[in-house]
């Protein structure tokens, strides 16, 4: 511990004689808080602990287990942009196109990767 502290010879001694002893106490003192005190303190923090583990267990028991849902409405978005002076019905020939080209997917059982 921190005795020898207050054993020193001389100056040194005398400085750190009334350090020596107030470290030793308090170290001795944390030391029965840590050994004794510190499970009941700890008690509360355990039981809450414990309540929700339980709470969470019981809300896990009761989720269901498909990985993905029986009907999936996903959805994506195709941005697309054309010149400033396009006309529209450029744009309608060019959404024609990426439709035709989207279309296979919609109606197909599983999906693909889309190929180029």
């Amino acid at each position: 511990m921190s005795i020898p502290f207050s054993l020193l010879p001389g100056q040194a001694g005398g400085i750190f004689s009334e350090f020596g002893f107030v470290f030793t106490f308090c170290v001795l003192l944390s030391s029965f808080v840590a050994q004794t005190l510190a499970l009941v303190l700890a008690a509360p923090a355990i039981a809450i602990g414990a309540a929700v583990a339980i709470v969470s267990f019981g809300t896990y028991s009761n989720l269901s287990s498909t990985l993905t849902p029986v009907e999936d409405r996903g959805a994506f978005f195709i941005r697309g942009t054309a010149p400033s002076a396009a006309s529209l019905s450029f744009k309608d020939e060019q959404m024609q196109k990426v439709e035709a080209f989207c279309s296979p997917m919609l109606t197909a059982e599983r999906s693909q990767p889309c190929k180029r």
